[in-house]
Formats: C-alpha cells, structure tokens, sequence
C-alpha cells in the first residue's frame, strides 16, 4: 500500500533498492524475496535476474561453517547490530552480492560443500578455476581430504595451467615426509592420465624429479644423515654419492651402511651404482702424489701390513699431499671392501681406522676386485704417462689388500705370489720412467738387473730417488756386490738421506755376507748422532739390528752435544744395560 502512494514507479524503485542494499537483513530470505518480488513488479522491464538467482540459490542452502572474522566485521560496520540467529544457517546476502563474494565463499568450503558452493560461483560470475584454487587449498587443510576422491575432480574441471600451479602448490604445501611422497606419486598418476602435450610432459618430468629428491631426503634422515652437507646434494645424485664415500669412510665415529645407502639412492634416481663406483676407483686410483716422481711406498709395503700410502723417505713429502694421498688409499678400501662379493675382506663398520676380517659371501661375484683388477692390466699395458704407472701400482696393491687368493687366482690367472711380483716390477718400472730409464714393463722385466743398477749409480747417483730405488733393487735383486753398496751408502750420506739409510741398514742387516762391507760401523755411527723421528721403543729396535761394536758412549757424547739430549740418554741406557762399552759382535 505504502508503494501505491508514490506519484513515480521510478522513485517507488528506488527506494527499494536502497531498502535491499541497506536496510533489510542480509540473512531475512524472506523480506528479501518479498522487496525483490516488489522490484520485479514495478520494473518489468529491468528484471534484476542476477540477484534473483542468487537469492533462488541461497533459499537452498544450508550453512556448513560459522561466520569468518571478515562477514563479522562486515555486519558491524554496515547495520550497526548484533548478528541474528539466522546467520547461523544463511549466507549473507548483500556480501555475496554487492561486496566480496570470495571472502565468504571460501571459509564456507568443505569436502561436501563444493558443489552447491559452485553453482553460487557461476551466478556471482567469479572466475571458477580461482574459486577452485582457493576450495582446493581449504580442502586439504582437513584431515579427512583424500586427494584421488576430494580434488581429482576439481583438477578435472580446471583449465590446465591453474591446474598443474594448483598441483604445484599441493606438493610445496606438503614439504616433506611421506604426504610429500603420496601427493607426487598422485600428481604423476593424474598428470599421466590428461591429454598429453609438451607442458604436460614436462609437469609429469618435474614431478617425477621432486618425487626423486624427496625421497632421497627421507633415505638421508633415516641414515641419520639429513643434514646440509648431504642434503643440498639431494638433486645431484653421482655428486651426493661421490660425497659419501668420499667424506663418511674417514670419521672416527661408526658410519652408516654407505654401500646399501649408496645403492638406494641409484635405485631411486635409475643410474648406475657400478658406473660411479668405477668413476671412483680411476679417480682415486689416479690421484697420485704428483706426476713428476712417484716412490717406492708400495715395494715397501710388500714386506709388512702397514698401511698403502706411506713413503719411506716421507719427510721429503708435504704433509698435506702425504695426508690426501692416505685418505684417497681409505676411501678406495672402503668403497672396495664394502661391495658384496665372493671372499672379499669386510671391513667393519665405521672405520677411519680400517679393521679388516676375511668373510666369505654366498654370491659369485668378485665386484670391484674384478673391475680393479682389469683395470690394473689395461694400465700396465700402456706406461705412455707416469699418471698410469702410479694407478696400476695403487689398484694391484689394493686388490691384493681386499681380496681373497682364491678370487685373485681365479680373476687373475695367476698366484699371489705371481701378482705381488708384478706389483714390485710395476713399482720399480715406475720409478725408472720417472727417470726416464725406461718405457715399458716388458723391457724392465728382460734387463739384467746389475747392468741396470750399475747404470742408476753412474748416472743418477745425485738423485735421491734414484738412490732409493737402486737400494730396493738391490735388496729385491739380492744385488750384494760391495762396491755398489759402499758408493749408494756414501751417497746416501752426502745427500742426508737418513730415513732411508735406517731403512736399507736394517735390510743389509738380514744378509751376514754384507757385514764385512767397511764403510758399514761408520755409516751406522753416523746414523744414530742425527735426530730419531720414533719413539724409545723404535730407537731400540734399530740399535738391537746392529751387528757390529760402535762406540755407543763416544756417540751418545755426539748426540749430547748437538743437543739430541733424549737420543743421548737412549744410547748410554742401551750401551748399560749390555754391559759393553760398545754394542754387539763383529
């Protein structure tokens, strides 16, 4: 009655107009019909179709949430009272309509809500993959979502570029641990499944990826190994690898089973153990002290258990080359002696100090020793580079550390003590290629070997290395010509090679016939007034080798005076205790 009054339909709809957008209650569906109603009478004309379905579809709708913070807000601000009971079950009306539909739309999102939730969407002309965006990212905040049954279907109706960032975001929201792993192997399954094209293709490749890398992540924490030095590795599969045996061999503090950890982690990535393992074995092999000379260290060895890499005239070396020439001699043991194979030594687990125990396998298979050993005899074939010499030599001693003598005959062709004799002639061709004595293994093998060391002493006597070798040559050779030994012995001196000449008098020691050489006491004396590089117990045993009468007192007295206090204390105590003035018999 009220509306028949006005003179002018046009002001009659206005002022119902003002009545919708302001005055009546955003949650009375029924005063609002009723003023739409009202609206469509006096404006035929100009149906407000869009507010019609709107409130068509709301009439339908029963509330899943609460109110948000925001409608709240929103309500206090635009009708300055308490919100009815109504909104308890009602959307906003006037929200949804002439303000920001998306700011109640998506808390209202639940697993069962979308549907109805979309059909509001496409009335208010919302753009539907944001809506779905947005529903996706609510859904997954309830535990109760399952990705193939809750979001399949939304991803279904999206186009494919919200779809794959929607999945993108999926798999960054759910940053670690096994959800990580569920949603990458769903957004594989799905992305699979769509029609294919390059953008698809490469989506699939870069999920397949991260799915790699994660799971890389979980296999490094369940090592106990999740920290930044190996996890920032995670997507470089050789190099993390690599980095393992290159790093965990040498603590002190037990390690992880690096080979089952090292073969998990190819499997996942689909690249080859064997290949980064033999990658491994040439460069460790190879990386050698230097490219100039290389020593005897591994001749040396073959008389006692020490350990591969040290060098008898060591002071001669630097520390730090010395030291990363040990380390790479570690890490080729553990990544050899860790490889499941038949009568390969084990070494136990964690172990910078390596404590090696002979287990047999049940398999056949000779592993790395087979790969080592083949490597060995292509090296040997070609001594073209002294880089070569000095990798044959370090890969037949390896294999003769590692490996059992019934899988190195059966490899090999040949006995251990066959192979340990070519591991001396591949040692001593490498120093004389240093020289440049010569060029080959076979031409060393076939020379006489007191022409040779005749020759090393009138053309090399000035070279300590040199020196060196002819001593071992001699000692090998049983080359006991005193004349030779008296001019190496003399040279020795000149050059101050003691480390060497303790180690070759200990040597001439074992052979009574070599006693008679003179210039023997003498050097022995001058041997024993430098300083000692061992402890008590060495300086002993070196004195308790000695077979002939030498002046201990006269010498401790050299010792004291050069200020070798301690030295000189040894010798007079050794000299007392055999109640001789001298020491031993001649």
């Amino acid at each position: 009655e009220i509306i028949q009054c006005f003179s002018s339909s046009e002001t009659a709809c206005q002022l119902l107009q003002l009545l919708l957008k302001s005055e009546v209650c955003p949650y009375d569906y029924k005063r609002l019909k009723f003023v739409q109603q009202q609206l469509n009478a006096l404006c035929s004309s100009l149906p407000d179709r869009k507010s019609q379905l709107l409130l068509q579809c709301l009439c339908r709708y029963n509330r899943c949430r609460p109110p948000c913070p925001y409608e709240l807000q929103w309500f206090e601000r635009c009708f300055k009272r308490p919100l009815p009971e109504a909104a308890s079950e009602h959307l906003p009306f006037h929200l949804l309509l002439y303000d920001s539909p998306m700011e109640v739309i998506v808390p209202e999102v639940s697993l069962n809500s979308v549907p109805k939730l979309s059909k509001l969407v496409l009335i208010l002309e919302i753009q539907r993959d944001s809506f779905l965006c947005s529903a996706a990212k609510c859904m997954v905040q309830d535990t109760a979502c399952v990705l193939e049954a809750h979001l399949s279907p939304l991803l279904k109706e999206m186009d494919l570029e919200s779809a794959l960032q929607l999945l993108h975001w999926l798999v960054a929201h759910y940053s670690t641990g096994d959800k990580q792993v569920l949603v990458l192997e769903w957004a594989i399954k799905l992305t699979q499944q769509w029609k294919q094209s390059d953008v698809v293709e490469q989506a699939v490749a870069d999920f397949k990826e991260q799915l790699k890398i994660t799971k890389t992540h979980q296999l490094l924490e369940k090592y106990h190994l999740g920290d930044k030095l190996y996890s920032d590795l995670a997507e470089y599969p050789d190099t993390l690898v690599q980095q393992l045996f290159s790093e965990l061999p040498l603590e002190d503090t037990p390690t992880p089973q690096i080979h089952l950890l090292a073969a998990e982690i190819c499997a996942i990535h689909e690249i080859s153990f064997s290949e980064i393992r033999e990658k491994l074995l040439e460069q460790w092999l190879t990386q050698s002290s230097g490219e100039s000379e290389i020593d005897l260290t591994y001749a040396s060895i073959l008389e006692g258990p020490g350990a591969l890499g040290l060098c008898v005239e060591s002071e001669e070396r630097g520390r730090e080359v010395e030291r990363e020439d040990n380390l790479n001699i570690k890490r080729l043991m553990y990544l050899c002696l860790g490889v499941p194979g038949e009568d390969t030594v084990k070494p136990e687990v964690g172990a910078s100090n390596l404590q090696l125990d002979v287990g047999v396998a049940g398999q056949e298979d000779a592993g790395s020793v087979e790969h080592i050993v083949c490597l060995v005899f292509k090296m040997s074939k070609d001594f073209a580079s002294l880089h070569k010499y000095t990798a044959a030599v370090r890969a037949l001693h390896l294999v003769l550390h590692v490996a059992s003598p019934r899988v190195l005959e059966r490899v090999c062709g040949q006995s251990v003590s066959q192979l340990k004799e070519r591991l001396l002639e591949m040692a001593f061709s490498a120093e004389l290629a240093a020289l440049q004595l010569s060029t080959s293994l076979l031409a060393f093998q076939a020379c006489k070997k007191d022409s040779l060391v005749r020759k090393l002493l009138h053309t090399h006597s000035s070279r300590p290395k040199a020196l060196q070798l002819l001593a071992q040559l001699c000692v090998h050779y049983r080359i006991l010509e005193p004349t030779i030994w008296t001019e190496t012995l003399q040279q020795m001196l000149s050059l101050k090679m003691f480390a060497s000449l303790r180690h070759f008098l200990c040597k001439l020691s074992a052979y009574p016939e070599q006693w008679s050489i003179g210039i023997l006491p003498w050097v022995w004396s001058q041997v024993l007034t430098e300083p000692f590089p061992g402890d008590e117990k060495e300086f002993y045993k070196l004195l308790d080798v000695c077979h002939f009468d030498l002046e201990l007192g006269v010498i401790a007295a050299k010792c004291g005076a050069a200020g070798l206090t301690p030295q000189a204390k040894m010798l007079k105590t050794y000299g007392s205790s055999h109640h001789l003035h001298g020491h031993g018999s001649s």
